[in-house]
């Protein structure tokens, strides 16, 4: 089917006049089937829209007159009176029924909608989650009203979906497709007011398999048909901590950065003692500020000792604010791999080696504001990024250590040597070795 596009005008209440905002997770629909032709265009461009958007936007897949066709996927069909395959609804008002041919085009298409959205709401939804059994999983799901917003009539949706790319059709780039849903709620809320609900899913099927289970929860306009605004949504991967504010150090919450990084859900804090932290660590795709205890950023290092990247931030919008990045070692990217949308700030990124390129490598735009680079082979960055002032690219430190003094401690000591032997052969060689012994228990 060819595509049509249309906006749909939703009754004046639908419309957010907040005098308080919250960011809106805008939702598309997506309305697919495996015998429909066109639709592996739309659901490839659809895919690059939300890869590209990971912070503001959230989708689903929703199966309909074929073996994959759900309850609520047949309700939704009769909502919206669909007229064809692929269609797909953004925010409950936005449609574009068909496709416009490759999938580059159909991103663009979609890409379109998207900028035209709105990108804050009054309406909030918090979800948390936990184990509940064996194949059974809890959500707490909280529903809010901004007390600067306006009285909103509501249906939650609430579902259960599975997150694997050639399922149920190998030829086709699937996301969050629909599997089950809980009884959908209808209430109001006044500024100011909240609802909660709790639904305990049970997983079955492909869904046992839980590394791919995601949960899509939105808030609509209670309206018998479409269009209806959908005034917010969230998504909640399963097994997902909640928000915490931690402290990693040797009085905090945990010993070292990455116990902390695995232990919290996105929205989290966690703040680093002074000291130096000999580990590689990963964001885990979460939107995490890892911030440093000490306003001095050579207070605070992470040095991977030459066994591998130091820093990884693969999806969101995480903050690195404050630290020695140090001891990278990597084909490329030997400081730090990202995309989405991270922050790097404040940074002393320094003494990191790539044997092919960058310091940096960037699949998305992260803002890089006052680091100073330094002492990196190469010292570049690779990949898109957006320049936030304030940063230095030389040559040398300026307090490169004293012979020896490969940890850079300030002195020359066992440390050292264990320092070369742990990057013998990538980064030291036997020279080093003779150099610490010639100078060992000397000081800088």
């Amino acid at each position: 089917m060819r595509p049509t596009t249309t906006l749909a005008f939703i009754a004046a209440t639908a419309c957010a006049s907040a005098l308080t905002a919250a960011p809106k997770v805008n939702l598309f629909q997506e309305f697919t089937a495996t015998w429909c032709g066109y639709c592996p265009d739309v659901a490839e461009g659809l895919h690059t829209v939300l890869e590209n958007n990971p912070e503001t936007t959230t989708g689903l897949m929703i199966h309909g007159g074929d073996s994959y066709t759900t309850s609520l996927g047949d309700q939704l069909i009769n909502f919206y009176s669909l007229s064809g395959y692929p269609t797909v609804w953004l925010n409950g008002t936005w449609s574009q029924v068909g496709s416009y041919g490759s999938p580059s085009a159909n991103a663009n298409a979609l890409q379109g909608m998207l900028n035209n959205a709105s990108s804050t709401t009054d309406v909030t939804i918090d979800v948390i989650g936990e184990e509940a059994g064996t194949n059974q999983y809890n959500l707490d799901i909280t529903v809010g009203v901004e007390s600067g917003g306006q009285t909103r009539n509501i249906k939650l949706y609430v579902t259960q979906v599975y997150n694997q790319e050639n399922w149920p059709e190998s030829n086709e780039i699937q996301f969050n497709t629909l599997r089950q849903s809980a009884p959908t709620q209808t209430f109001t809320l006044s500024p100011g007011q909240t609802y909660g609900f709790n639904h305990t899913f049970t997983l079955s099927g492909e869904s046992t398999n839980t590394q791919h289970v995601n949960y899509v929860v939105w808030a609509q306009l209670n309206a018998s048909s479409g269009p209806a605004m959908i005034y917010q949504s969230a998504e909640h991967k399963h097994g997902e901590a909640p928000p915490a504010n931690v402290t990693v150090g040797p009085t905090g919450d945990f010993s070292t950065i990455q116990a902390a990084l695995d232990e919290v859900g996105s929205g989290s804090t966690v703040t680093v003692a002074p000291g130096t932290y000999n580990e590689m660590i990963d964001f885990n795709g979460r939107s995490i500020d890892l911030l440093a205890a000490s306003s001095d950023p050579s207070a605070t290092v992470i040095d991977a000792q030459a066994q591998g990247r130091v820093v990884t931030m693969m999806g969101g919008s995480p903050t690195i604010d404050g630290f020695t990045i140090r001891g990278g070692h990597a084909s490329s990217g030997s400081a730090m791999i990202t995309n989405g949308t991270p922050m790097i700030k404040n940074c002393i990124i320094r003494d990191n080696d790539a044997t092919g390129y960058y310091v940096i490598i960037s699949a998305g735009n992260p803002t890089i504001a006052d680091n100073v680079f330094c002492n990196n082979s190469p010292n570049n960055i690779g990949g898109a990024w957006t320049d936030g002032g304030g940063n230095s690219f030389d040559q040398d430190c300026g307090d490169e250590p004293c012979d020896g003094d490969y940890n850079g401690d300030g002195t020359v000591n066992v440390d050292d040597i264990l320092t070369v032997i742990a990057g013998f052969g990538s980064m030291y060689t036997v020279d080093d070795i003779l150099v610490t012994l010639a100078n060992f228990g000397s000081g800088c």
